[in-house]
């Protein structure tokens, strides 16, 4: 276990702090700090979007490797596709496909060629290398595909709707700052669209100014306080709640 063998070293060395990247801290120590970008706001977005501007109503989602970190991702995009579907009285379908793999391209490229296959006419990919495969399946069948963590627009211009970004740089200056002015450590009350550590990158030559508008006034309702899933126990809840409203 990661923790078990870094609780030690935390403890012998006070004067380091330790940030531990988009993973949860199973320990507490004054020089320790666990943090992860909320991405699953980010993908909420990302849902949000694929919803209006699918003409199948059929979304496909390409995870990684099954984690906690994907989950933000997956649940994040499910949830965002839902209330858009509740808002517009849009019954949207989301087929979920795990590469369980980040290094195989190929694996992307046939995950993404069955989802389009499917009726899927919009992917979004949080698979790192595996999900290159997918955008590049996309530009080969003339497609739309939602790249993730940085603007991946470049890659296919034509393809790429936007990009849900994880800005980890943003969490990295405020954690830094802290320390340099030597204040209590705190945990961050948020680490997403508040902050700006999430969001999209939108390619405003293939998005509509119409669909944009929209995405801003979500990214307010987030920010004003909607919770936005990042797990399987949250998400249920989450259309719970969306069913009651």
């Amino acid at each position: 276990n990661e923790n078990q063998n870094l609780e030690p070293i935390v403890k012998q060395h006070p004067e380091i702090m330790f940030v531990l990247l988009d993973k949860k801290g199973a320990f507490t120590q004054p020089n320790f700090w666990p943090v992860h970008v909320q991405s699953n706001e980010g993908a909420f977005e990302a849902g949000y979007l694929a919803a209006l501007m699918s003409k199948t109503k059929q979304l496909g989602f390409i995870g990684g490797v099954s984690s906690g970190t994907i989950d933000r991702f997956k649940y994040g995009y499910l949830a965002g596709a839902a209330y858009a579907g509740k808002e517009r009285q849009r019954k949207v379908k989301v087929q979920v496909r795990m590469a369980e793999t980040y290094m195989d391209q190929a694996v992307g490229e046939q995950l993404a060629r069955s989802l389009y296959a499917g009726g899927c006419d919009i992917i979004f990919t949080a698979a790192g290398e595996t999900g290159l495969g997918a955008i590049a399946e996309a530009a080969r069948q003339h497609k739309y595909i939602i790249g993730v963590d940085v603007d991946q627009q470049g890659l296919a211009p034509e393809n790429i709707l936007c990009s849900a970004l994880s800005s980890y740089e943003v969490l990295i200056r405020d954690i830094t700052n802290t320390y340099l002015k030597r204040e209590k450590l705190h945990f961050l009350v948020s680490t997403g669209l508040a902050v700006g550590a999430t969001g999209l990158a939108m390619n405003e030559r293939l998005v509509p100014y119409s669909v944009s508008q929209e995405i801003r006034r979500v990214e307010e309702l987030v920010k004003s306080g909607l919770q936005v899933p990042d797990s399987e126990e949250s998400y249920q809840l989450f259309l719970t709640n969306l069913a009651q409203n």
